[in-house]
């Protein structure tokens, strides 16, 4: 299957800007193989806490995506995908060797943080998820950003 994160972009049903996809679109446009997949990623960071799930336009070549943030700080994207699901984690340049260093970051999951360049102040680790368990080291690499951030006083403060 496909592990370049542009031919899951090119992929993407979802190209139209001027038709915005419901929030649970995936759940009944992918194919049957990427369903499971999307509802798992979807439902886990829907249920973490202080996690906020926004759908917007990405005019670089991503069309519609969900981006997922904590406080004013972004997380991560899910882009759907006719071949899987394109996660991607965002991670602020500072806390990289703190995400590195978290127990629930995987090696995999590790070396793609690691591989991934600086975009700003920021990597964008693409992560083909094609199977609930590419999907849990997401969602687990997803809480230890947020962990990572709360830490470091950047987002996600208890009580909000």
């Amino acid at each position: 299957m496909a592990r370049s994160p542009d031919d899951f972009l090119d992929a993407n049903p979802f190209t139209t800007e001027a038709d915005r996809p419901a929030p649970d679109a995936p759940r009944r446009r992918l194919p049957v193989p990427h369903r499971q997949v999307w509802a798992a990623l979807q439902d886990g960071l829907r249920t973490m806490p202080r996690i906020r799930e926004t759908i917007v336009w990405s005019p670089e070549g991503w069309k519609w995506t969900w981006f997922y943030s904590c406080g004013d700080v972004g997380v991560a994207y899910l882009i759907p995908s006719e071949k899987g699901v394109l996660g991607t984690l965002v991670v602020r340049e500072g806390l990289v060797e703190a995400l590195l260093a978290h127990k629930d970051v995987s090696k995999d999951m590790a070396a793609l943080v690691e591989g991934a360049g600086a975009d700003g102040d920021a990597r964008k680790c693409f992560v083909p998820v094609l199977d609930v368990d590419t999907a849990r080291e997401f969602l687990f690499c997803v809480r230890a950003m947020t962990e990572v951030l709360r830490a470091a006083g950047k987002a996600c403060p208890e009580g909000q």
